[in-house]
């Protein structure tokens, strides 16, 4: 399924688009029905090896345990049930030159499972190395198609090389559903090339049978009425122009949907349908979301699709385009962005892309990961859901040294939480193929993932707050004694939050402030780094510039105990901002929370308070400083007027003194000036 555009999303409604063209070609999915139909009718010589191959391995299954080599007995053991799937990911790159002169660089992705489950679950094994050949054909014919272009070039290298991609990502793998979104993206500037590809696969995790979208409703009409009605509110006026009527447009969605031109994908709430760009050209459309667990969507789903919903989760998000998830069970679906930034650079006489770094938005609040090089391999992301919280990890091989960060995602901001040396453990040398990259074990359970410094590798267990810790009876390949494995090895930051008792959960904090008042603001953090959460609130109502009249700032201690910390905010407004109001100091292991007030004028005071031993207290510069900011060296400072030449704000320091918990003036450090 191809579109040119990246997406428009709906939760029934409308909440984002763009507008495109395409061009009506041939699809992809029509190629990839093809062939898997065809393999099925086909008895070649190479699917007769691979089912008597799948059968010998099902007679086997039972031995495998026994036989398994130290790397395989360490896979079972950290997995002994294996109830969720286990599943590797592997990339090979393929660079062709004319000469000295880079024409094109291909790369595609290609999956697998883990030798132990595939073993116990043959018959979706046999369907993923389907997707696989079919992916790789692919990729061969845009290879074909790309040299016959080139071909035809007086001087191939004063144009920009191809650039091709196919991207694997695992949206759903559980017992009961196994689903994958392959993405082709050509991001080239060559002609009309330059377009993207989705196609989704829905297999049954037991069987390895394919699901149709209508084996999972229970009423395709109303699901179809509804999808129509969607797309028919968005293209507007331009129903008309295109001579499109309701009726017509329903029995198009129904007929595209079974020739694979509009495809489908289980995600861990619900589905996620693509439609193609051409179909409705010059409307561009993207991804429309139906969400099984709730009470508009699931009355379009069988019963068993609604049960089968996951409390806990792990799924690779696609790159690149907005997704809609429940981030924290509340029934609110926040809209969720991850891309890869990216910058052209001058390579063997062609420009290329490469990867600068990572993109994460949660409602329209970025944060942006900094890759320490300009890389060729863009950046892998999984999405963490447990106990009502979603954490994103995200890791890139390139980087130098390679670590594996997480991030936490609440209340619409993006927040780094923890970081690791390490990569996700690679696969043992007997479960490779040749391939360019070496293959990792992608993490599904968030009690046993596995990573590796190379030379030490262990399992660790991610908790829902995006804390690693080492999974006790964790069996490294070097002796614990090793220096490299010493507990003091990790980070203070992960140390110090190994308390079984994490003080203030969210839903405490959430449901305390709500009994407080109309909450303006609020940060759960550990600001005194015991590893107990404590949360700062602010009440008060919104005034008519989209601030706050605040009328107290609370504290919230780690065992749910409140207390008024400040009510006197002389006369002035609550500043609203999408940076939030807690900083943290690294070096230090505590954090503060702060707010700018003013009255929408040149100047303004904020206020700041931090913990100490569990007890909330206020800075003595609090409502004496203009602003508390932080920069990338992790230094704090605030602004301070001048008035020699107009009106403006120099940068001065603030040092923080541990012993009193306070923070002074320092020097002026920056004498140009922030002019106003």
């Amino acid at each position: 399924m191809r579109y040119k555009i990246i997406s428009v999303f709906l939760t029934i409604a409308l909440v984002f688009s763009f507008t495109g063209c395409g061009k009506d070609d041939s699809s992809l999915a029509d190629k990839i029905k093809g062939d898997i139909e065809s393999e099925t009718e086909e008895s070649t010589e190479e699917e007769e090896s691979e089912d008597s191959v799948d059968k010998e391995d099902e007679d086997k299954s039972e031995e495998v345990t026994e036989e398994a080599t130290e790397e395989d007995e360490t896979e079972a053991d950290d997995a002994a049930s294996l109830t969720r799937p286990q599943y590797y990911i592997a990339k090979h790159y393929d660079y062709n030159y004319a000469g000295d002169v880079l024409e094109s660089d291909h790369r595609y992705s290609y999956l697998k499972l883990s030798k132990t489950y595939g073993d116990e679950h043959s018959p979706l094994r046999k369907s993923i190395k389907k997707m696989n050949k079919v992916i790789e054909e692919a990729e061969q014919d845009r290879l074909a198609e790309e040299k016959k272009i080139i071909s035809g070039w007086d001087n191939p290298s004063d144009l920009e090389a191809f650039h091709d991609e196919w991207n694997i990502y695992v949206t759903r793998s559980d017992e009961k559903y196994f689903s994958v979104v392959t993405e082709q993206r050509q991001d080239s500037l060559v002609g009309d090339l330059n377009d993207v590809d989705y196609t989704g696969y829905n297999w049954d995790t037991e069987t390895g049978e394919e699901i149709e979208l209508s084996d999972i409703l229970k009423d395709e009409d109303g699901f179809y009425d509804e999808l129509t009605d969607s797309v028919y509110n968005w293209m507007g006026n331009s129903v008309a122009d295109n001579n499109w009527d309701i009726e017509n447009l329903n029995d198009t969605l129904r007929d595209y949907m079974n020739t694979g031109d509009i495809t489908w994908a289980f995600f861990p709430q619900g589905v996620q349908v693509w439609i193609d760009a051409y179909i409705f050209s010059p409307e561009a459309f993207g991804v429309f979301y139906f969400f099984t667990d709730e009470e508009l969507d699931a009355k379009f789903f069988k019963d068993d699709v609604v049960d089968s919903v996951p409390d806990e989760w792990i799924m690779m998000p696609v790159k690149n385009d907005y997704i809609f998830l429940d981030l924290d069970d509340k029934d609110e679906h926040e809209s969720i962005l991850i891309s890869d930034a990216t910058d052209l650079i001058e390579y063997d006489g062609a420009e290329m892309i490469r990867c600068k770094g990572l993109n994460i938005g949660v409602e329209h609040n970025w944060k942006e990961i900094k890759s320490g090089v300009d890389t060729e391999r863009p950046y892998d992301v999984f999405l963490v859901h447990q106990d009502h919280q979603t954490v994103l990890l995200a890791t890139n091989e390139d980087d130098d040294p390679v670590t594996i960060s997480s991030y936490l995602l609440s209340n619409k901001k993006v927040k780094q939480v923890d970081e690791i040396d390490a990569h996700f453990s690679y696969v043992s040398k007997d479960e490779q193929d040749d391939e360019s990259f070496t293959p990792y074990y992608a993490p599904n359970d968030p009690s046993s993932i596995k990573v590796s410094d190379d030379e030490t590798e262990k399992v660790m267990t991610l908790d829902a707050d995006g804390i690693f810790n080492e999974k006790e009876g964790s069996k490294n390949k070097k002796d614990s004694s090793d220096p490299k494995d010493s507990s003091d090895d990790k980070k203070d930051s992960s140390d110090s939050k190994k308390s079984s008792d994490k003080g203030l959960s969210s839903d405490e904090a959430l449901n305390i402030a709500d009994d407080l008042g109309n909450v303006c603001a609020l940060e759960r953090e550990d600001y005194d780094g015991d590893g107990k959460k404590e949360a700062f609130v602010v009440t008060g109502e919104s005034d008519e510039y989209d601030g706050y009249i605040p009328d107290a700032v609370w504290f919230i201690s780690s065992d749910g105990d409140t207390k008024k910390v400040r009510t006197d905010f002389r006369g002035l407004s609550m500043y609203k901002t999408e940076l939030g109001h807690y900083l943290e100091d690294k070096e230090n292991g505590i954090g503060f929370f702060y707010g700018d007030c003013g009255g929408y004028g040149s100047g303004w005071a904020t206020f700041i308070f931090g913990v100490k031993d569990g007890d909330s207290y206020e800075m003595d510069i609090s409502m004496e400083t203009e602003g508390f900011y932080q920069n990338d060296e992790g230094e704090f400072y605030t602004l301070t007027d001048d008035f020699t030449d107009g009106h403006a704000y120099m940068i001065t320091e603030l040092k923080f003194n541990k012993k009193t918990g306070q923070f002074k003036k320092g020097k002026v450090t920056d004498k140009n000036w922030l002019d106003t």
